[in-house]
This record gives C-alpha cells, sequence and structure tokens, in this order.
C-alpha cells in the first residue's frame, strides 16, 4: 500500500515543484525587461516627432497599464517565495485582480483604438480623418479606462482567497449564486481575447486598402501635386511604420492571450466534474503556463517596436546622443 502511495504521490510533487519554479523563475525577467522596456517606451513615445501622433498616444497609454498588470502579478509571487503569501489575504487578493484584470482590458482596447485611428487617418472622407485628432485620443483613453474599471468591480464579489480546488490561492469563487466562473470567462473571452484582436484585423485590414487607394490617387496627380504631394508622402511613410509596430503587437496580444482563453472557457465546461488529484496538479499547472504566456504581451512591446519600426530605433538612438 505504501508503494502505492509513493508512486502517486511523486508525480504530483513533481508537478506541483515545476508549478512553483515557472511561478518564480519567470517573475525576474519578465519584471526587469518589462520594466526597462515599457519605461523606454513611454520616453520615446513622448518625444517631439512622435507625441503629436494619436496613434502614438494610444499605443504609449498602452504601457502604463502592462506595467501595473506585470507589477501586481509578479512581485506577489516573488514574495510567496520568501514564505509570505499576501494573496492569502482577502482584501488584498481582491484588489490585486482588480488592478490586474482591467489593466489587461484597457491595454488591448488602446491597441484597438490605435489600430481605429490608423483606419481613421487614412480615410478619404474628412468626418471620419476627424476621428485622429489627440483631443480625441486623450478623451477615449479616459472613456475605455473609466468602462474597464466599471465592468471589473465584480472581481470583488467573486474573487477571494482560499478558494477549495483551486489553482492558486486567489481565484474564482463556485459558491456564489452569481454564476462568477461563466461570467469570468465570458467577459476574459469576448472583451479582452475576441472584440479586440477581430477589430484590429478589420480596422488593419480597412487600413492597408485605404492606404493603397491613397498610393493610387496619388501616382495619377503627382506631377501636379508639388510641395503638398511631397508632404503626403512623408506623412504616408510614417503611418506605414507606425502601423508596422502597432501590427507586430496585435500579433503578440493574440498569441499569447489565446491559450489563457481556451483554458478558461475548459475549466468553466469541466467545473462539476469531480477530478482525480493528478489531473488537478496538471491543470494547475497548464494554468500557470498559459497565465505566464499571456504576460508576455507585458514584457515585449518594447522589444517588438524594436524591431519592426525603423522610426523607434531612430528615436530610441537618439536618447543616448
Amino acid at each position: 500500500m505504501s508503494t502505492n502511495n509513493t508512486s502517486t504521490d511523486n508525480p504530483i510533487s513533481s508537478i506541483d515543484r515545476v508549478t512553483a519554479l515557472i511561478n518564480f523563475y519567470a517573475a525576474f525577467p519578465f519584471l526587469f525587461f518589462g520594466t526597462i522596456g515599457n519605461l523606454l517606451t513611454i520616453i520615446v513615445f513622448t518625444r517631439k516627432t512622435l507625441r503629436s501622433n494619436p496613434c502614438v498616444v494610444y499605443l504609449s497609454a498602452t504601457a502604463i497599464p502592462c506595467t501595473l498588470a506585470l507589477y501586481f502579478a509578479y512581485l506577489v509571487k516573488i514574495i510567496q517565495n520568501f514564505g509570505f503569501d499576501l494573496a492569502a489575504i482577502s482584501a488584498f487578493c481582491k484588489m490585486r485582480l482588480y488592478i490586474i484584470d482591467p489593466s489587461q482590458f484597457t491595454s488591448s482596447w488602446f491597441m484597438m483604438l490605435a489600430c481605429i485611428d490608423r483606419y481613421a487617418s487614412s480615410s478619404e472622407h474628412v468626418r471620419i480623418r476627424n476621428f485622429s485628432r489627440l483631443s480625441v485620443a486623450y478623451r477615449l483613453i479616459l472613456i475605455v479606462t473609466l468602462i474597464g474599471c466599471v465592468i471589473y468591480t465584480y472581481i470583488f464579489h467573486c474573487y477571494d482567497s482560499h478558494v477549495s480546488n483551486s489553482p492558486v490561492v486567489c481565484y474564482i469563487r463556485t459558491d456564489t449564486t452569481f454564476p462568477c466562473y461563466i461570467f469570468d470567462s465570458v467577459i476574459f473571452f469576448a472583451l479582452f481575447s475576441t472584440i479586440p484582436p477581430v477589430g484590429m484585423t478589420i480596422f488593419g485590414a480597412l487600413t492597408f486598402r485605404n492606404i493603397r487607394k491613397m498610393h493610387s490617387r496619388r501616382t495619377e496627380y503627382l506631377p501636379s501635386a508639388g510641395n503638398a504631394g511631397n508632404r503626403s508622402k512623408t506623412r504616408q511613410k510614417l503611418d506605414l511604420k507606425i502601423l508596422r509596430m502597432l501590427f507586430a503587437q496585435v500579433l503578440m496580444l493574440i498569441v499569447s492571450t489565446m491559450p489563457l482563453s481556451i483554458y478558461k472557457v475548459y475549466s468553466t465546461a469541466t467545473l462539476y466534474i469531480i477530478k482525480t488529484q493528478m489531473r488537478r496538479a496538471i491543470e494547475n499547472l497548464l494554468y500557470q503556463i498559459v497565465l505566464t504566456l499571456s504576460n508576455l504581451n507585458n514584457v515585449t512591446t518594447f522589444y517588438l517596436y524594436l524591431l519592426s519600426g525603423p522610426i523607434f530605433r531612430k528615436e530610441l538612438i537618439q536618447l543616448f546622443k
């Protein structure tokens, strides 16, 4: 009998150790590279050359919630490995998630607004182009932030520490009359992993269509366009460079968040299934892996801009001259 127990406990213990190691060792590089990258992103985007572009305002605003989400996600995990688990405190558990989830929500919607802005700025219709203004950008950033803060108030009711059979200490409750588990999965899947990426893809495609039409018209009338044509060409080049940077981040958002969305759907579908200890250990490991992947979007923004944006690299170099 003891042999059977040992053979059952060892794999589970090994899986639990791997889960803990992922938590601990992902924290340091994520915080280090994420902090440096997001700080430099804000500095570069607030330089005189770029800060008057509404799309850049959305992209620089994205760096702030990304940084907040990183720190509240990983500082707790670092402290936890030193024997003090802040997530076990109910009030902190709720407040931590109330900062992380709206931060992820706002960062993804800011990116979608940036895509919409690129579409508007490239439109041939004056009324649509009027959307691409700094005053509109600042106003929408504030509105999206307030909406995120309101939507995620359900966290204070639905999340708590020491929830039974949960993959982490601070997790969603299953003992409430309100369908917290289903509501949380729908909110995450719809407002974070579906609507923003779909919106980004649609408006990105429309932007490319507008740019091709602009290029065709400019080719026809370029001989008589003079300086106005040159200014239009320069602006279009800048728009294309910013668009490449934006699409690189959109792709990372989709790749990094989709596994967590799939896990949440699976977790909701199997909520009332009785699971063995081994299955729970494997699911906890998978949860930590997809949770870590979802934070890649908060870390890699600066490095994606560095790889995909010549104008970003140029402005970054100017900082050190």
